[in-house]
């Protein structure tokens, strides 16, 4: 996300203990867009990148918590809302499914309510 928005990744270096040493012990900066006609990153933008970047594993979002954060629900929101609302239902069932099996059916079931038009 940072990297598709910023066009570059958090840290950098040419020297892989260095760029190591960057993500152990640096902060990366707020992202800034790649194009400056864009706008410039969200509040909830940047709350969703710190949680992704914490180097602390106790810190760091979970996938419950990551699904559930303030950025999906406006990046969801407008005229469409109900869909992609059942897009992130349907994202949050595959994250937990158990299986090859378990996948096949959830894409089945996603398939026939797109054909009963829901």
């Amino acid at each position: 996300l940072y990297e598709m928005f910023s066009g570059k990744p958090p840290f950098f270096s040419e020297s892989i203990s260095e760029l190591t040493e960057k993500i152990l012990c640096e902060d990366p900066l707020p992202p800034i867009p790649k194009d400056s006609s864009r706008p410039k990153a969200s509040s909830d933008f940047i709350n969703l990148l710190d949680g992704l970047l914490q180097r602390d594993p106790q810190k760091r979002l979970t996938w419950t918590r990551l699904l559930q954060h303030s950025f999906w629900k406006k990046a969801f929101a407008g005229p469409d809302q109900e869909s992609s609302m059942e897009d992130l239902s349907l994202s949050r069932n595959t994250m937990e499914c158990s299986g090859p099996q378990d996948s096949k059916e959830l894409l089945q079931n996603a398939q026939s309510r797109q054909a009963k038009g829901h």
